[in-house]
């Protein structure tokens, strides 16, 4: 949020809550992004699915086990109580885009639509809204009426999605393949894949004894790499690939996804990639880069969990020594197979690219269904250690993944035929006791109705009994 913004705060929805509430798996990530630059302000704050309208904490309970999700569409609302005067700043705010910003002509202040695909941006003077569209997400916001705008800060709303300088959005204009219709990461949505009876479990030689020659841990300013030997290689793809270096992607401090790859639309804390290369067909990596399946990448999902992964911390132990961007060090090997998920059977296929420029379409990629877990320690570890410059001025190395990519028509193959939607612990559950509740409410409901039939019995015999007395009687 801008420093001179605040929020008003309605009787209803804390942050903290409306955090945990908006990072709903089936949000967007682009929505899921942006409450995290809610944590530090204590404010509040409203959220809808689907528009419809959640209030109070048990409705989460219930956004898991009932239909709520009525459309395609989720909003976040933010209700601002004084936002920074904007008026004599539309300008250079409008030239921070570019000529991709477009007028059109609102009489209640105006509208600036982008050419970039899915982004508009509504400024008016009498509500002062910020709305931007992107297909499966709109996020918007509102402050009381005022005639100027409070969008610095939210601009921040869109996280991947926005436009910024140097960012994601400019890759095309000096990488072009980066703008291609085959790009990396992507959303696996698992009702929409095919099950392929031909993808093989993998088999990884040499992951387990990488050689006796220290393994050298670099960081570029982007990530975190760790070279491989080659004597590391993968079976059960349509030719051998040898392993080249392997690398992790993340998010930052205060948020719960930071993976490149999203499942049903679930990121996950942070994901490693193996990079191998065709070296049947090509020399080198980097020429096996420039061509159709040149390359084969294991994409590992991490996700917490409550002890030390002993394989990551390997790494992870020697990130002190790199801290900044260039610098190097030389660790022990170690098994690396340790890196992997227990069940390698189990994984998704499909044709995409590198996730950072020059973006080549030339990976075969194997998103593997199971994850591998690290703890709470080990993950900020890997958010709070390395910075992507160097010593003077330091800028943290974080949040280096990129937005998923439109699939294009793609296909997504899986290697299992049990493709079902995965749930997470807290998701169970919730499910589990959104049961448990559903099965007592009906119990009661048995118990009442049962009770209700049976008084109405005894009333009727009562009064048979009382009927035959008195023709007795008579």
């Amino acid at each position: 949020m801008a420093p001179d913004s605040e929020l008003l705060a309605p009787p209803l929805v804390p942050v903290p809550f409306l955090q945990t509430l908006c990072l709903h798996p089936h949000l967007s990530p682009s929505v899921r992004l942006a409450w995290h630059r809610l944590e530090k302000s204590e404010g509040w704050a409203f959220c809808t699915f689907g528009s419809r309208l959640i209030l109070v904490s048990w409705l989460y309970l219930f956004s898991i086990l009932l239909p709520l999700y009525s459309g395609n569409t989720s909003t976040a609302w933010l209700i601002l109580n004084r936002p920074p005067d904007l008026s004599t700043a539309v300008s250079n705010f409008r030239a921070s885009f570019g000529k991709g910003w477009k007028e059109g002509g609102e009489r209640e202040g105006g509208k600036w639509r982008s050419s970039l695909p899915g982004a508009v941006l509504a400024v008016t003077q009498s509500y002062s809204a910020l709305q931007v569209n992107t297909g499966r997400t709109r996020v918007r916001a509102e402050p009381r009426p005022t005639n100027a705008l409070s969008s610095l800060g939210l601009l921040h709303l869109a996280g991947r999605l926005m436009p910024r300088p140097h960012g994601q959005d400019h890759w095309p204009a000096s990488y072009p393949e980066c703008g291609s219709n085959a790009q990396s990461p992507i959303n696996i949505q698992t009702d929409s894949v095919t099950f392929d009876p031909d993808l093989l479990p993998l088999q990884p030689h040499g992951y387990e004894q990488p050689g006796t020659e220290p393994l050298n841990l670099h960081n570029n300013g982007h990530t975190v790499q760790l070279s491989l030997p080659s004597t590391l290689y993968l079976e059960g793809l349509p030719r051998k690939y040898v392993a080249a270096q392997l690398h992790l992607h993340w998010g930052q401090k205060g948020t719960p996804w930071g993976s490149e790859h999203l499942i049903n639309g679930k990121a996950t804390a942070a994901e490693l990639h193996i990079v191998h290369y065709d070296s049947e067909s090509y020399e080198s990596l980097s020429e096996a880069a420039q061509r159709p399946q040149g390359l084969a990448v294991l994409g590992i999902l991490i996700e917490v969990g409550e002890t030390k992964n002993p394989a990551y911390e390997h790494i992870l132990s020697h990130l002190h020594e790199i801290k900044y961007k260039d610098q190097k060090t030389s660790m022990p090997p170690f098994n690396v197979r340790g890196l992997l998920p227990p069940l390698l059977a189990q994984y998704f296929r499909y044709n995409g690219s590198l996730t950072t420029p020059p973006c080549y379409q030339s990976v075969l990629w194997t998103v593997f269904h199971r994850r591998a877990q690290i703890s709470t320690e080990q993950l900020e570890k890997l958010r709070e250690t390395l910075f992507s410059t160097e010593e003077e001025p330091s800028e943290p190395l974080v949040q280096n993944y990129r937005a998923p990519q439109p699939l294009n028509q793609r296909m997504v193959f899986a290697s299992f035929i049990q493709v079902g939607p995965s749930y997470t612990t807290g998701e169970m559950l919730s499910l589990g006791v959104g049961i448990l509740v559903g099965c007592l409410c009906l119990l009661l409901a048995v118990y009442f109705i049962a009770r209700k039939i049976r008084r109405k019995r005894l009333r009727n015999r009562k009064s048979v009994v009382f009927t035959s007395a008195r023709a007795t009687e008579a």
